[in-house]
């Protein structure tokens, strides 16, 4: 019984250790509107070696990962209505929000339409994705879906460019009125993704502004790795203690 103990121990931890040890890869996307690029290593999951893009609906291939290497993920966007560059370089993570891809509501009071980013071949089983957004205004609700789950989100109303330099905030809700009723941040996160392709929808809320804008500087797909089931543990221990046994 003891040495069945210790084997299931020294299992556990071993295959603990592997699970552990299993570096997560990110791709990470930035939105240019004409104003530095990033160029270090920055987001809520620090990595280099961006793919950044500048100008409108367009498509690419062969994204690089954080390593440089180049993957299958391929990119397009469709509905932005402008590329935005807020010229406040130096105050936030390596220029990240100063840049991105906007739509505006197209008139006084109106939500914004709907604009998409559709990603294709993603080279993850499971995967995580940040969706870092900003505006000029504070208090600007931004809504967001990935086909299944829509999440709000509010640009921090710390007032004007305050997203920039206030660090990575999450501001993520289940519901508008939640969203308005918080302080505000800069990014969302979709968590749990497993399809090989994904299309991100940025939706027209139904909040009512003199001026309401929708704007994205930045995606990152991380890859998540499942935690090794102790369950599985288990069920390995007494085939490894047999194996010593007969040894």
């Amino acid at each position: 019984m003891k040495l069945r103990t210790q084997v299931i121990v020294s299992a556990a931890a071993a295959l603990f250790t592997l699970g552990q040890a299993q570096a997560a890869n990110v791709i990470s996307i930035q939105f240019s509107g004409g104003s530095p690029a990033v160029t270090g290593t920055t987001g809520v999951v620090p990595a280099p070696n961006r793919n950044v893009y500048s100008g409108l609906n367009f498509s690419a291939g062969s994204l690089v990962d954080d390593t440089g290497s180049a993957t299958t993920l391929s990119i397009s966007t469709l509905g932005w209505n402008f590329t935005a560059g807020w010229g406040n370089p130096g105050t936030d993570f390596m220029n990240l929000y100063n840049n991105s891809l906007a739509k505006d509501n197209g008139g006084t009071g109106n939500p914004p339409p709907t604009a998409t980013i559709s990603l294709s071949s993603i080279p993850f089983a499971n995967y995580d994705v940040y969706v870092y957004y900003n505006t000029y205004a504070s208090g600007v609700v931004q809504e967001w879906s990935d086909g299944t789950t829509t999440l709000y989100g509010m640009t921090a109303t710390v007032g004007g460019l305050g997203p920039n330099a206030s660090g990575f905030t999450l501001s993520q809700e289940g519901s508008l009125a939640s969203a308005q009723s918080g302080s505000g941040g800069n990014y969302l996160v979709f968590t749990g993704e497993t399809a090989s392709s994904l299309t991100l929808s940025s939706l027209g809320s139904a909040q009512v502004l003199g001026y309401q804008e929708n704007a994205i500087s930045g995606l990152q797909i991380v890859e998540t790795i499942p935690e090794p089931s102790l369950l599985g543990l288990l069920a390995l221990a007494p085939v490894l203690a047999m194996r010593r046994r007969r040894a």
